[in-house]
Formats: C-alpha cells, structure tokens, sequence
C-alpha cells in the first residue's frame, strides 16, 4: 500500500538541525535545479507575487536562498492534514510519499529543509512546477507503484497532476462531503483533516491492506460514513461522508 500526500503550503522549522537525506536518489539532479532556479528568484517582490506569498508568510522566501535548519518531513509540514495523520506514529512498513514543488516526492522519515514553493509556481527557466516534475516523477514512481500493487490517493490539483498512477495499479482517490438534513456539499479545506485522520488509520493499524475492500474497512474507523464508487476496473473514489 502506498498512500500519496500533498505537501503543507506553510512549514516549520526544527529547533535542533540535522543532517539532510531525501529517498529516492533518482532525483537529485532535477532537485537540485529546482534549489538553484529558486534561489536565484530570490525574496523580491515578483518572487513573492510568483510564488502567491502574502505579507504574514514573506519572511519564508528566506528558506528559498539559505535553507532553514533541516528536520524530518513529518515535523517540517504543518497544517490540518498533517495534524491529523500522526505520521510520526506510521508503522515503518507502510509507505507514504509526500509530493512537494521543491523535492518531486518525500517520505515522512526523510530529513529536508523548509521551503516555500507551491507546486502551481513558475520557475525562470523550468516552467511550472508540476509540468516540470511530471515525467521525472513517472520514470522515478511508476515501477514502485507496479510493484506495490495499491495507491491511495488523498492529493487533489496540481499534486495530483505532477504523478498519475500508471495503468494498471489499483487505486483509491479520497474525497469528503458533509450531509446535513439529506443535502450534500463538498468539503474544501477540511477535507485535508478527514484524509489525513484516514491516513493515521491506514498507517497506523496492523491490519493487512490489499485491496480497495482493505480501505472502506479501515476507512469506517474514522466514525465517517465511508461510500466506495468504482470508476474503472483500476480506479475507484472512496468518499467520507461527515453528518452533521
């Protein structure tokens, strides 16, 4: 089972540094004109319009030029989705890939600094970010995806743009409504709390999970209504339904 994140927009960055490591080494290279291309944009104004920085969060365009202190990925991303997920509780056999602007794709273990840049940003000289990572990433995921057999998906937009799960693959994509007196509205921004409270179930529990079956029964730990719709003979939408 794999289970693919969006990154947090907003980070942290650890009191005690430690020594930066990032999996899957296939990467190094487009990282590492990434880390340039940012740097040279620098913390200007048009940077900050670029990068959709506002006033409260420009103090963070200095991670861009000098890397803040480097922790593990799962203190770096803050915010709703991560709070939920625990994932520093994850049971070390379960795989979570965290899609990132700056690193392609992370593991929660993985040790990077804090940065900001959001997938949709324009880098002089790449382009956007997800159509720059977008074939990178396929040549770099798509055989672990094979081989694993099972990808949960709780991205959305351009995280889910920069990776497509390869033909094949079984996979979920997560999504969340509220009901309240039989109507139905999606959810937006706490839709990023339920998945990551799915996220803390399926990486936390011992159980076996296989199959998109595996999912819906873990998934209803959540205290969620939990509807599972088959899209194609691969992919299939599992919707947490929150009742008011």
């Amino acid at each position: 089972m794999i289970i693919t994140l969006p990154p947090s927009e907003g980070k942290s960055e650890p009191e005690i540094a430690a020594e930066p490591h990032v999996s899957f080494p296939q990467l190094d290279e487009p990282r590492a004109q990434v880390a340039a291309a940012l740097a040279a944009f620098g913390s200007s104004d048009a940077a900050a319009a670029a990068l959709k920085v506002g006033p409260k969060s420009r103090a963070d365009l200095a991670w861009n030029i000098s890397p803040g202190r480097a922790g593990f990925a799962h203190e770096i991303y803050t915010g709703v989705l991560f709070d939920a997920a625990q994932l520093r509780a994850a049971r070390p056999d379960r795989d979570v890939w965290i899609f990132s602007g700056k690193y392609g794709v992370v593991r929660p273990t993985d040790v990077i600094a804090p940065y900001r840049l959001p997938a949709g940003s324009k880098l002089p000289g790449l382009g956007v970010l997800a159509s720059y990572w977008k074939p990178r990433l396929s040549a770099t995921l798509d055989e672990a995806a094979r081989r694993d057999g099972l990808v949960i998906d709780c991205r959305s937009g351009l995280y889910q743009r920069m990776w497509q799960v390869p033909a094949g693959v079984a996979h979920v994509s997560v999504q969340a409504v509220r009901e309240r007196n039989g109507a139905r509205s999606i959810v937006s921004h706490m839709a990023k709390h339920y998945r990551g409270l799915l996220t803390h179930e399926l990486t936390t529990t011992r159980a076996k999970v296989a199959s998109v079956a595996d999912v819906a029964r873990i998934a209803k730990r959540t205290g969620f209504g939990v509807e599972v719709e088959s899209r194609s003979a691969d992919a299939a939408t599992l919707t947490l339904v929150v009742r008011d």
